[in-house]
């Protein structure tokens, strides 16, 4: 996590609202993508097809995907420090 502190100097971002722009799309990333452990397992345990899940679930991942896009806008807009 160092060099986002360094990126976020160079285009005029806060530390802190760099960083929580990554883990929030880490987090909304590894709600989905099929290459996540933890979420393959759950999927075999309860015998759902990822692609059911998908068609079941995508839209909350639009939800909170749109959801953490205006939060870390509103706060970089804003000045705050997250």
């Amino acid at each position: 996590m160092p060099i986002f502190g360094e990126l976020a100097n160079l285009v005029g971002v806060e530390r802190g609202i760099a960083v929580a722009s990554f883990v929030s799309a880490s987090g909304v990333m590894q709600m989905f993508a099929p290459t996540v452990g933890a979420l393959m397992a759950a999927l075999v345990i309860t015998k759902i097809s990822y692609s059911v899940y998908l068609k079941r679930t995508w839209k909350l991942f639009v939800l909170l995907a749109v959801m953490h896009i205006a939060v870390i806008t509103t706060a970089s807009v804003l000045g705050f420090s997250l």
